[in-house]
């Protein structure tokens, strides 16, 4: 993996564009870095853009019509995640 054009937005948080292969397919995603996440959340509109679907049932993901298998780990965290917003957001129930 590469990362390029890291600038800070925020105290304590970067953005930068993180360059990555799947199955040998060269794919990007705009992304913020900082100490309170550990792993990469793909947001929304990573997932438009690359027209994702998620299909629970069969195990996959679908990014740009590749079908990629996922698999179950082990948490390597015990503790909950947090997300840390700008300003503040309601989520519907629905």
């Amino acid at each position: 993996m590469l990362l390029t054009l890291c600038l800070s937005v925020m105290q304590d948080c970067w953005y930068c564009t993180l360059q990555f292969t799947v199955y040998g397919r060269k794919m990007f995603a705009d992304v913020y870095v900082s100490e309170s996440v550990d792993e990469v959340i793909r947001g929304y509109d990573f997932r438009v853009y690359n027209k994702c679907e998620w299909l629970f049932g069969e195990h996959c993901i679908i990014i740009n019509g590749l079908f990629v298998s996922l698999c179950v780990r082990q948490s390597k965290c015990i503790l909950r995640r947090r997300v840390y917003v700008h300003k503040p957001v309601v989520v519907p129930p629905d």
